[in-house]
């Protein structure tokens, strides 16, 4: 399994997050400071977590119809989703800690 899958279509998000594990999804930007900070914590958080979660991104600019879907209006964002279910999105930059605090309660 990939660490960290790059969502691209709408459709295709949908059939990721129906899985047995939960899924962390971050929505971002390329030309997002911020963003950019994010990136190597996600890519330490889903080393981490392998196995036990699903790292799923998206960029907001090229699926703004899934931004928009759940609420993110500002990025970074990170959200929790189990059995394809929203249970709760996070806006700014997250330490590892922070990222794993969240989502060790769906394990």
């Amino acid at each position: 399994m990939e660490l960290i899958t790059e969502i691209i279509e709408s459709q295709e998000f949908d059939e990721k997050i129906l899985i047995d594990i939960p899924s962390a999804v971050f929505f971002y930007a390329k030309w997002c400071s911020p963003c950019k900070m994010q990136s190597q914590i996600i890519y330490e958080f889903a080393e981490e977590l392998n196995g036990k979660i699903q790292v799923l991104k998206v960029d907001v600019d090229v699926n703004s119809e899934l931004a928009d879907r759940f609420g993110i209006d500002t990025i970074p964002a990170f959200s929790v989703f189990v059995d394809g279910k929203l249970k709760e999105k996070h806006s700014g930059v997250k330490t590892k800690a922070q990222l794993c605090e969240i989502i060790i309660k769906y394990l």
